[in-house]
């Protein structure tokens, strides 16, 4: 893994300032665990001032053995083009024999999945979600600006910074082409549009406003609009938009935001 935001570094070579690598950092405690090793809080040696960062490590062998090479040098190449304070930023990027190394905003104010199960099982109030949803849509629409399809919008896909502020994450499966149309079904399935579902034609940015919809619903009601799987949620989809307009506590606009998104 090379970097575009660094040089390549290994952690079997000597201290160099001009060469990134694991002994740039005083490595702290982990603050999480990704699916190919953990996340730790580190700290930039002679760093004036100081700042907290988080740094990813990715076993070779299982990004190797998941087949999932690709994926990862689809997300560093992405990262390297994204200046957006809605979107994590990706610091460093290096590798040694055995790992690479993503270093990235450390961001501890817990994902929206975490907050929906713990501090809102009901939902966010209107005004709160309302915050983070107009969050979410700036990012989407930077991204939209640089060609790029985020593809998986979902509450765990969304951290909060350290003044409250919706981070969008996770560019995996994203995809940037010149037409903004793409034609493969990936993503959660839970918030995929019926386009990606069925398959046969190409989908583009209405998808993620879809996805953005589902995260809508979400946020306000505490639960997923639909269960089940792929029958029940475009089965569902045109009763779940009926049911919202009639029945929802909400406001007209957020009646109207959600129908425009779905």
């Amino acid at each position: 893994m090379g970097s575009g935001c660094s040089t390549f570094g290994g952690d079997n070579l000597p201290y160099d300032p001009k060469v990134i690598s694991v002994k740039h950092f005083d490595i702290h405690r982990i603050v999480g665990q990704g699916g190919f090793g953990k996340v730790n809080a580190v700290v930039r040696k002679k760093a004036n001032p100081p700042k907290w960062l988080a740094m990813k490590t990715l076993s070779k062998a299982m990004v190797v053995n998941r087949n999932c090479v690709s994926m990862i040098w689809n997300e560093r190449n992405l990262l390297t083009q994204i200046r957006s304070p809605l979107i994590v930023r990706m610091h460093h990027t290096f590798q040694d024999p055995y790992n690479c190394y993503v270093v990235m905003d450390l961001l501890l104010g817990g994902d929206l999945k975490y907050h929906l199960r713990f501090t809102r099982k009901e939902g966010f109030p209107e005004l709160e979600a309302k915050f983070y949803m107009a969050g979410i849509l700036l990012s989407l629409e930077y991204l939209h600006g640089l060609k790029i399809l985020h593809r998986d919008v979902k509450p765990e896909n969304v951290i909060l910074d350290d003044k409250g502020y919706p981070r969008l994450t996770d560019l995996g499966i994203s995809v940037q082409t010149n037409s903004l149309r793409f034609q493969s079904r990936s993503g959660t399935a839970a918030y995929m549009a019926p386009e990606i579902f069925r398959g046969t034609t190409d989908h583009g940015t209405p998808s993620d406003f879809f996805s953005l919809g589902v995260l809508t619903y979400e946020l306000l009601f505490g639960k997923q609009p639909w269960n089940g799987g792929v029958r029940s949620h475009l089965e569902k989809c045109p009763s779940v938009v009926k049911d919202f307009s009639r029945i929802t506590p909400h406001s007209s606009r957020a009646v109207h935001f959600f129908r425009q998104s779905i």
